[in-house]
């Protein structure tokens, strides 16, 4: 496999795998468009946990000091608030200019977490779609009942 490619400009591009001119272990180069994201994201990254973490907080509070029939509606803020969690990590990975200083394992926390709301979100909705096409398909049924009787 090459490690260069030719984009239809014909200039060369390079995959993953490409070898840093500098050497291995050297410093990456950032552009100038770079510098605004290692400190607008981490900011953005903060507001975002801040907001989250007190909306979400306020909703798990509200639904289960509410009745015990309600608690399965809390699905799906849980997982919001696994996500929201992370949120600090990634603002202090970017802000260090994308290096990692947590340690393997809590980057694999962080990441599960992240997959974690991810998939229980698309279930969820999942789930509320069956639930909204069960709500909806005997009431039809019955209209063409009506339907044929007249």
């Amino acid at each position: 496999m090459e490690d260069a490619g030719v984009d239809p400009g014909g200039e060369p591009y390079y995959y993953y795998g490409e070898v840093n001119k500098s050497g291995p272990g050297a410093q990456c180069e950032w552009l100038v468009d770079w510098e605004v994201s290692f400190s607008l994201l981490p900011m953005l990254y903060m507001l975002v946990f801040v907001l989250g973490l007190s909306g979400n907080g306020l909703v798990i509070f509200t639904v289960w000091r509410g009745l015990q029939a309600k608690h399965h509606s809390a699905d799906t803020y849980i997982s919001d608030l696994a996500f929201v969690v992370t949120l600090p990590l990634w603002a202090a990975y970017t802000a260090l200019r994308f290096h990692w200083p947590f340690g393997s394992a809590l980057c694999k926390i962080s990441s599960y977490l992240v997959l974690l709301n991810m998939f229980s979100s698309a279930f969820c909705l999942a789930c509320l779609s069956f639930k909204r096409y069960l709500a909806i398909v005997p009431s039809l049924a019955a209209l063409w009942l009506l339907a044929a009787l007249l």
